[in-house]
């Protein structure tokens, strides 16, 4: 705590009479009001085509985002059918409930001024600790409300049913660290499985409706194109036990909403590993934190969330037009998969000798993310190096080209095979090399023939750099470079 525990215990306790008081007048206005109204903004279902109607069941098998009953929400104004309980402190009406009259709210404002610690921790200045005390009181009361539902009934046991509210309201004030999890939403594709354990601290879970709602009003972006790929997500990533120490501050904006001040990096590795099982063009637009045990704001009955935008989606992604943005499937065989590459991942972080590897897969993820081809093309070649490159005295394409066979003898793929990657190698680096060099790319140079079928050579560079990713993560040892040469001997010899 940062206050001692007889002063937390103290405030706690005048700060949940005043609120049962004010709770027991808000009952008392809900019985006197029949219509309670005032300005607020709450997430709405949009139902844009009905799953009843044959006329668009040609849609829902053609759309991702109809197919996969993902939904989209918009802020819009409350239900007219509930009841705004804020309204009841701030809203229209002419005779709003104020609870700095009542004599709790004297009593708890004149132990707060007798404690300079504590009263430091709600307010700086003086001018605005009636305020803020006011507003924390409100949410308390408010978030009561819009939980139990309230009318105008006061239940018998007020005591036991607010004290949670008042607990997690003054733990966002008391606390020394304020616990959250870090939920991503990943953009763009869907799971087969409900929950994938990665590790004891990660895993992928299907969001609830709730989540679903609450992530709209708690980050959403200004141009429609890309609250649409933001809401284009049915799971997301978990990550539990982390914290931010709390400064003191009257809202945690400064830390929740700030995308540097998540631990992108353990991010990236779950979306990198995603991508490396399944080819998808995925990524994530929101990163959010989930309070464990407080809150700060609030709407209504929603859970609280608390985030930042991000941009870790391709932006062709975001040019496109939501019936058209394309929605992956991960299958239960990819979870499995995506479980052993991670854990892959995990052990290369705990030796030094394979960062190699945690750098491939760094470009890897820029390198999906590239609007330009050839961005895409040099940042993928680039990876590759990494993997295959290592001891090489040589001419490195020739190094390169000879290695990248033994990554596709292990590796299936209905397109690349051992015989055909040396030469495919050898074009994507002919590629690479007139664009880091200001060459002019001719139509032969951009393109590669695979069984009758021309290729994309920037995009067959992108998926050799996966293959690589595949193969390395589960045979570690060839993060030694050398000891593709050694393996290529003993085949030779008739050994391997």
């Amino acid at each position: 705590m940062l206050v001692a525990e007889n002063i937390a215990k103290k405030f706690a306790e005048l700060f949940l009479e005043l609120a049962k008081k004010t709770a027991e007048a808000a009952h008392q206005y809900i019985g006197e009001h029949k219509d309670i109204h005032g300005y607020y903004k709450y997430p709405i279902k949009s139902n844009t085509f009905s799953r009843s109607n044959p006329e668009f069941n040609e849609l829902f098998e053609k759309v991702p985002f109809l197919t996969y009953d993902i939904p989209k929400y918009h802020m819009s104004d409350y239900p007219k059918d509930r009841i705004l309980y804020s309204a009841i402190f701030d809203g229209y009406a002419k005779d709003l409930l104020d609870c700095t009259i009542l004599n709790e709210f004297n009593l708890l404002m004149d132990y707060i001024c007798s404690e300079p610690e504590l009263k430091k921790l709600i307010s700086e200045k003086d001018e605005n600790l009636k305020f803020i005390v006011k507003n924390i009181n409100v949410s308390i009361v408010g978030r009561y409300l819009y939980k139990t539902n309230a009318t105008s009934d006061i239940p018998d046991n007020l005591d036991e049913q607010i004290r949670p509210f008042v607990a997690e309201r003054l733990l966002r004030f008391l606390a020394k660290e304020l616990r959250i999890d870090i939920i991503v939403p990943i953009c763009l594709a869907t799971f087969e499985e409900d929950t994938i354990k990665l590790s004891d601290n990660v895993e992928i879970v299907r969001m609830s409706e709730d989540i679903q709602m609450s992530r709209q009003q708690a980050c959403s972006y200004e141009a429609s194109n890309e609250d649409w790929v933001a809401a284009c997500a049915t799971h997301m990533i978990v990550l539990h036990n982390y914290h931010f120490d709390n400064t003191g501050d009257a809202s945690i904006n400064s830390a929740t909403k700030n995308y540097n001040s998540y631990p992108l990096k353990e991010i990236d590795k779950v979306i990198a590993a995603v991508k490396v099982v399944t080819g998808y063009s995925i990524g994530y637009a929101q990163i959010l934190s989930y309070p464990i045990e407080w809150i700060d704001g609030f709407c209504a009955d929603l859970i609280p969330l608390y985030g930042a935008k991000a941009h870790f989606v391709n932006p062709k992604e975001t040019e496109k037009f939501w019936m058209s943005l394309p929605v992956s499937m991960v299958s239960s065989a990819q979870s499995n998969i995506l479980k052993t590459v991670y854990q892959n991942i995990l052990k290369c972080e705990e030796d030094a000798n394979k960062s190699n590897l945690l750098f491939a897969l760094n470009r890897f993820n820029r390198c999906m993310l590239r609007n330009d081809v050839d961005d895409m093309a040099t940042d993928a070649t680039i990876g590759i190096e990494a993997l295959l490159a290592g001891g090489t005295k040589g001419e490195i394409t020739y190094t390169i080209s000879n290695r990248i066979p033994v990554v596709f003898a292990h590796e299936s793929n209905e397109l690349y095979s051992p015989s055909n990657s040396r030469a495919i190698m050898k074009t994507i680096y002919n590629y690479r090399s007139k664009i880091v060099h200001g060459g002019k790319l001719r139509e032969k140079d951009k393109f590669f023939e695979i069984n009758g079928t021309k290729y994309d050579v920037a995009k067959i560079a992108v998926d050799f750099l996966r293959y690589s990713l595949l193969f390395m993560t589960e045979h570690q040892e060839f993060l030694d470079a050398k000891k593709f040469d050694g393996y290529i001997d003993d085949i030779l010899c008739g050994k391997a």
